[in-house]
């Protein structure tokens, strides 16, 4: 039950944050052609990817031990 419920939360997370993202973009509130841009947007994803690996580690694999 935690697999669906898992994936369920980070594909419609996901969409959403992606969304938002390109509003983000799209209003020029980050500039990707500047490295301070980039660099943001890279926090934010690389930030989410963080937090769900962790919390896959806590779904799937701490349960067992």
């Amino acid at each position: 039950m935690a697999t669906w419920s898992f994936f369920y939360q980070y594909s419609i997370g996901s969409a959403f944050f992606a969304a938002g993202l390109l509003l983000l973009v799209r209003a020029k509130a980050i500039d990707l052609s500047q490295a301070r841009g980039r660099r943001t947007l890279a926090l934010l994803v690389g930030g989410l990817t963080l937090y769900a690996v962790a919390h896959a580690v806590s779904v799937f694999v701490l349960p067992g031990t």
